[in-house]
């Protein structure tokens, strides 16, 4: 449980440079973000090309709590990553750029791109370079993929912000918050 912890705070907080702080998102005003709709949303991720060891992983979300887990939240990232913007595309698509110190997760350069409708299913392709992660497998360059996909409600027993992993352990929303602030991804 410890390690599922760790696993999913790292990418919560490596997913954190690609979130911006209250009121400096560049291009696109805070009502023009897209947000998810209420409910039960699936993520598989690839990272380097190969699934992460967590697997697909499952997501509560309200709009509450998505202000602090989805791809845009606003709340976790706030006060690391200085340079950030967030640009709206021709094609409605979302582009993004940022620079991120985070603690032991080490310094992030992030750029990519979200894309999709938010409502049923999105993209978001990024591509970052870390140095100096505790870790030493967070260093380097990393291509991410993530598919998103609204699968209904969330069932009975799981609260927005609750994750299901795969292996069908359940990790409270609030404890990977405050785990992946602990990281540094809440500073």
């Amino acid at each position: 449980m410890r390690r599922a912890l760790l696993i999913l705070a790292g990418a919560m907080a490596l997913g954190a440079c690609h979130r911006s702080p209250d009121a400096a998102v560049t291009g696109a005003p805070e009502a023009q973000l897209p947000k998810r709709r209420a409910g039960l949303w699936q993520e598989t991720v690839m990272r380097d090309g190969k699934p992460i060891s967590m697997g697909r992983t499952r997501i509560c979300a309200d709009p509450r709590k998505d202000s602090k887990t989805s791809v845009f939240g606003r709340k976790l990232g706030h006060g690391i990553c200085p340079n950030h913007a967030i640009v709206r595309d021709p094609d409605g698509a979302y582009s993004f750029t940022s620079t991120c110190d985070m603690g032991p997760a080490g310094k992030i350069t992030a750029r990519g791109r979200a894309s999709g409708d938010f409502s049923a299913t999105y993209h978001v392709h990024a591509e970052s370079d870390v140095s100096g992660a505790a870790f030493g497998a967070l260093n380097g360059h990393h291509v991410t993929e993530m598919e998103v996909a609204y699968i209904g409600p969330c069932p009975k027993g799981m609260n927005p912000g609750d994750v299901l992993l795969a292996n069908g352990m359940k990790i409270s929303g609030d404890k990977a918050i405050a785990a992946a602030a602990a990281l540094g991804g809440g500073r």
